[in-house]
C-alpha cells in the first residue's frame, strides 16, 4: 500500500516591491524663517513661565543642585547697629530690661598693693579710678588703654593687664545673685535720664603699673577732652570705698569685694606683703553686702 501524496499548495504571488515616501521638499527660506521665529517664541513662553514659577525638585539633577544650595556657606546675616548715646558710648539692655550704659572702671596697682585713684575735679572730696563709656567696635581692653590715657596722660606701654573682674558668681554670694549677675556692677545716674537711660554698668579691670608713674601724669593729655581729675594719690581698696561718690557707694564696694581675692593672690606670688590683709577683705565682703563700718574705716585721720 502506497502512501498519500503530500498536499498541493498553490505558489504565492510575490509580494510587491516596497517603496519608501518620497521626502518633502526643503522649505523656502521665507518659511524657514517663519518657523524659526516660532520655535523662538515658543521657547521664551517658557522660559518666562519658568521665570515665574519655582522650580519643583523633581529629577535627581534639580536635587543635586538644591543640596549643592544648602551645603554652601550660610548666607551672610548683618547684626543690628548698636544703640548708642548722643556722645556715641554704647547703650545695652540688661536682662531687668531697662538701659544702661556701658562703661569700664580701671583698678591700676602698683607694686604695693595700692590703687592710682584721681581727685574729682567738679567735688574734690571724691576718690575714683578711672572710668568711661565704651565706643563701638571697642573691647574693654581698648577702653581702659583709651580712658587712662585720656584722663591720666599714662600710655598703655606702661600698663600691664592682669585679668578682667567677673561678677561674682551665685556660690561667692551665697545664692543672694542668680538671675542676673552682672547687675551688682549696675548703678543708677540720673545725668542719663534724659536720654531714657537708667544708669551704667561697669566692667572693672585690673592692670599694673609702676608708682613712679603718678610724677608723669597729665590730666590734660587729650585736646579737647574735658579733665575729670586735678589730682592723684596712691590708697587702698577701703579709701577706693570710703571716698568714692555716695551713689557709687555700693557698686565700688562690690567690685572691689571682687578685685580684693585677685590682688592678694598676685601679690603673695610676688611675695609682697599687700596692704589688703585677711581682716580688711572680710570688711570689703561686709561693705559689699550693705552692713554699716565704722566711719574713718582705715583711714588715716586728718589726712583730708
Amino acid at each position: 500500500m502506497q502512501p498519500p501524496p503530500p498536499p498541493y499548495y498553490p505558489p504565492q504571488p510575490p509580494p510587491p516591491p516596497y517603496f519608501h515616501p518620497p521626502p518633502p521638499p526643503p522649505p523656502s527660506s521665507q518659511e524657514h524663517q517663519q518657523q524659526q521665529q516660532q520655535q523662538q517664541q515658543r521657547d521664551q513662553k517658557v522660559q518666562e513661565k519658568q521665570e515665574r514659577q519655582p522650580k519643583k525638585e523633581g529629577n535627581n539633577q534639580t536635587r543635586r543642585h538644591s543640596q549643592k544650595r544648602r551645603s554652601g556657606p550660610a548666607p551672610s546675616i548683618t547684626p543690628p547697629p548698636l544703640e548708642c548715646t548722643p556722645e556715641g558710648d554704647v547703650v545695652i539692655r540688661a536682662a531687668d530690661g531697662h538701659r544702661y550704659r556701658r562703661s569700664v572702671c580701671v583698678f591700676i596697682m602698683n607694686p604695693h598693693g595700692r590703687f592710682l585713684a584721681g581727685r574729682r575735679r567738679d567735688d574734690r572730696r571724691v576718690l575714683q579710678c578711672v572710668q568711661g563709656g565704651a565706643t563701638p567696635h571697642e573691647s574693654p581692653i581698648q577702653t581702659a588703654e583709651r580712658e587712662v590715657f585720656e584722663e591720666l596722660g599714662i600710655p598703655s606701654t606702661q600698663l600691664r593687664l592682669v585679668a578682667e573682674i567677673p561678677p561674682p558668681t551665685p556660690a561667692e554670694t551665697r545664692n543672694a545673685i542668680s538671675h542676673d549677675p552682672r547687675a551688682v556692677f549696675r548703678y543708677n545716674s540720673k545725668s542719663w535720664r534724659k536720654y531714657g537711660i537708667k544708669g551704667q554698668e561697669l566692667y572693672p579691670l585690673l592692670v599694673r603699673a609702676n608708682t613712679e608713674v603718678i610724677h608723669t601724669l597729665n590730666f590734660s593729655a587729650v585736646p579737647g577732652v574735658r579733665p575729670e581729675f586735678c589730682a592723684a594719690q596712691w590708697v587702698t581698696l577701703e579709701e577706693l570705698m570710703q571716698y568714692c561718690s555716695p551713689s557709687k557707694r555700693e557698686v565700688v564696694a562690690n567690685m572691689c569685694a571682687a578685685v580684693a581675692p585677685l590682688v592678694l593672690r598676685v601679690l603673695s606670688e610676688e611675695g609682697v606683703m599687700p596692704h589688703v590683709d585677711s581682716q580688711h577683705q572680710e570688711e570689703v565682703h561686709r561693705r559689699s553686702d550693705g552692713s554699716n563700718t565704722s566711719n574713718n574705716g582705715g583711714m588715716a585721720k586728718g589726712r583730708w
